[in-house]
This record gives structure tokens, C-alpha cells and sequence, in this order.
């Protein structure tokens, strides 16, 4: 076990915030809320009282994981204090969503989430991970505290996932009368399999030397690709996958949304109130927590 105080960072805001498809949230009773959060194959406990983190893992673990997962090494007062001298609709998003901290998933984890994320319901996407996760990923048991013995799927690696794609299609891309909603599947499910066919036959790698082009070059580069089909999809990558913190990604709800709250069109809400700010991924985060949680939600402390 490993405690420690870290401002400005709410686990229950970030879980809510529509970023990540392997957090789980585990509420025994009315006074208990703990958290599993899964990145790649590790797995950790955490649950929270204030700014303290109680974490189920070692302080080396959390130190060589956790910490730029989480993104804590980044100063969350010096942004929501940016964000919210810029006044109007945008000092009231920061102000409401002050606690959501952007995640820094690896950049094969972000497309798959991105891929999974195109044109499904969050309840979906998060089906289909699971799926790619139990089928194609390896088993794996962490004993959290509270939970005891917790089993989970490892984020399938390239590998893992190519030797499954007979099953994929198997199980998605070949149904003779498929419904509305196994349609929806197999439209998402090729987009995977596309980007893992790409991935094994050498025209892609997530690991490539990706991270040292500049913003310009890299969405270039992540637009020559039909697994990613729109400029949102584009955006998320850079934003999760490779820690462009000034990329807004800006999805159809989000858009509606921004024209239905603020009355102004998305591109101006941006351009008026970031357009000299480096803050911009951390924003979009901020927006989309308040349009998917008008009502605050809260949490039980008991450890």
C-alpha cells in the first residue's frame, strides 16, 4: 500500500470524464467507493479521501507508472487557474470539472479506444474492449484491497491481436444476418482489424519515432490512415496517445453540445476563448466532463 496527497486531482471526476474503457468503479455499500484502474497488464486499486490517494501498489510502481499515467507530474492549479481567467463559458467549465486530469495512455491503448469509441455508445465501446481484451489479452489476478483477488485481461498487444483476427472475423465480420447493433459492431471491429492488419504487415507502428514529429507532421501522418476516419478521431490519438496537450479534439456530442449551451459554433467557442492558450487538450476534458455529468456526482470514503 502507498498513500499520498495530490491536489487537484479527483479520481471519481476523471473516471466520469469519458476518457479510458478499463477503470471500474466498486461500490460495496453506501460507504464504500473504490476504484480498479487497468493501463496495458498492470492493474491498481486506488480509492481517495481529499487530495489522499490511497493506492494498492508500491511507491516504486506508482513512481515508474502511475505518476505519468495519472499525469501528476503536471501543474493542475497553474492550468485550471489559466483556464478559467479565460472567463465566460470557459471559467464555468473549469471551475466545474477542476478535478478531471487528462490521461496519458500508451499510443497503441489510445487508437484502440479511439476506434472503439467511433459511432458506439460508451456502454458499447466498453463491451467490445472487454472482448478484445478476454479473447485476445492474457489472464491476470491482483489482490486489492477490499476486492481481494481481482481477475482482469491484459490490453492485447499487436501480436496477441493478429493471431486472433480469424476470430474477430469470425465472430463479427462474418454474421449473415447481422442486427442494427452487430452491424454497428462489425463496422467498428473492421476498423480494427485494419489497423492491426497495418500494424503486422510493417505500414504502421504506434511505437515509431511518431512522438518526436511536431504537431503538423504527426496529424499528416495519422490522417494517411482509414482506421482513424475523421479529424475527432485524429485529435484523440494526439491528445491520449502521444500527450498533445494543446489538440482539442472535437467530437459530434461535443460539438452539439458547445452550439446548445453557448449558442456559439464549436470552432468559435475555441478560436474566443483558447485561441493563444496551450491548454487546449486539458480543456476539451474539462467541457466534455460537464456536458456528460450536468449533476455532480459524489463518493463514499471508507477504507
Amino acid at each position: 500500500m502507498f498513500a499520498i496527497d495530490v491536489p487537484y486531482l479527483s479520481i471519481r471526476q476523471t473516471f466520469y470524464s469519458g476518457q479510458t474503457l478499463l477503470w471500474e468503479r466498486h461500490d460495496r455499500n453506501a460507504d464504500h467507493t473504490r476504484y480498479t484502474i487497468q493501463h496495458g497488464d498492470r492493474l491498481l486499486g486506488v480509492a481517495q479521501k481529499g487530495d489522499r490517494l490511497i493506492l494498492n501498489c508500491t511507491e516504486d510502481e506508482f513512481f515508474e507508472i502511475w505518476y505519468g499515467y495519472l499525469d501528476i507530474g503536471t501543474d493542475y492549479l497553474h492550468v485550471n487557474r489559466s483556464l478559467m481567467d479565460c472567463q465566460g463559458y470557459m471559467r464555468e467549465f473549469a471551475k466545474y470539472s477542476s478535478g478531471v486530469h487528462v490521461i496519458n495512455q500508451s499510443p497503441h491503448e489510445a487508437i484502440l479506444t479511439t476506434i472503439l469509441q467511433y459511432r458506439q455508445y460508451r456502454s458499447e465501446s466498453k463491451r467490445l474492449m472487454r472482448w478484445l481484451c478476454e479473447n485476445c489479452g492474457e489472464e491476470r489476478r491482483k489482490l486489492v484491497k477490499g476486492l481481494g483477488s481481482v481477475k482482469y485481461f491484459s490490453v492485447p498487444t499487436i501480436e496477441q491481436l493478429s493471431n486472433k483476427l480469424w476470430l474477430i472475423g469470425e465472430t463479427f465480420l462474418d454474421v449473415e444476418y447481422p442486427t442494427d447493433q452487430q452491424a454497428l459492431d462489425a463496422l467498428t471491429m473492421d476498423l480494427v482489424y485494419q489497423y492491426v492488419c497495418e500494424c503486422y504487415d510493417g505500414y504502421f507502428s504506434p511505437y515509431s519515432d511518431k512522438a518526436k514529429f511536431d504537431d503538423t507532421q504527426l496529424r499528416m501522418d495519422l490522417r494517411m490512415y482509414d482506421w482513424l476516419p475523421d479529424e475527432k478521431c485524429v485529435g484523440r490519438v494526439m491528445l491520449y496517445g502521444y500527450g498533445r496537450k494543446n489538440i482539442f479534439p472535437m467530437s459530434d456530442y461535443v460539438s452539439r453540445k458547445i452550439k446548445k449551451h453557448t449558442h456559439m459554433e464549436p470552432d468559435l467557442f475555441v478560436d474566443w476563448y483558447l485561441h493563444d492558450s496551450d491548454y487546449k487538450g486539458y480543456a476539451s476534458q474539462y467541457v466534455l466532463y460537464k456536458f456528460l455529468n450536468p449533476i455532480e456526482r459524489q463518493d463514499k470514503w471508507a477504507w
